[in-house]
């Protein structure tokens, strides 16, 4: 198989609906030049994914819930060829599939329930299986660990814990041969990508992205 080169840029926003945010990241994305834009909790409801719409990021993805919550959405540079595989109708899944140079990339983006996982994931193992594709590149928030050692400390003893992810998420990677991009890069370190305070407590994760 030939490499793949694609320059990717993933982010949980938190909200999109605010056009004042919504400019100052769209422009913020501009300058960066990305091949893909992955975005999860975009909070932009079905009747308004036009929101989403910004020909200088790319041809945009998008799979919205009928109200303001959740949300993921892919950008696919212009120059790129990219068909719709799959997404589901609450806003937490959205597939690609690009051509690059002969070769078939399935892209996923997903933004995973904060609850109980695994039937999240079968299905989305499912639908993986029923793509042809020769590379598969996995973005989103998942709401999980995947090693509470490396990737999540507590500060106070009434902390809530984030659960690790189930093992048919662990399989799933197994599968395919996936791994933490951003922990690949930094085995040891501990730095997270989440923080939260409620509940008087000091609580901090690394999602996989």
């Amino acid at each position: 198989m030939n490499k793949v080169s694609l320059s990717c840029f993933s982010n949980n926003v938190n909200g999109l609906n605010s056009p004042s945010k919504r400019k100052r990241l769209f422009n913020k994305l501009r300058k960066g030049k990305f091949s893909v834009i992955a975005l999860q909790e975009t909070h932009i409801d079905q009747n308004h994914i036009n929101y989403l719409e910004n020909t200088n990021l790319g041809k945009v993805f998008v799979s919205a819930d009928v109200q303001k919550k959740r949300g993921v959405a892919l950008y696919i540079d212009h120059n790129i060829k990219a068909e719709e595989r799959f997404k589901d109708r609450e806003g937490r899944v959205i597939a690609v599939r690009l051509d690059t140079g002969g070769e078939k990339t399935l892209l996923v983006n997903i933004y995973a329930p904060n609850g109980p996982k695994s039937k999240f994931i079968n299905k989305l193992k499912d639908n993986i299986n029923k793509t042809e594709f020769d590379h598969l590149i996995i973005f989103g928030d998942f709401n999980g660990v995947v090693d509470k050692t490396l990737d999540k400390t507590f500060k106070a003893k009434n902390s809530k814990v984030t659960s690790s992810l189930p093992k048919n998420f662990k399989a799933l990677m197994d599968e395919y041969d996936l791994v933490d991009s951003w922990r690949e890069f930094n085995p040891d370190l501990k730095d997270y990508t989440y923080y939260s305070s409620r509940h008087q407590a000091n609580n901090e994760s690394s999602t996989p992205q």
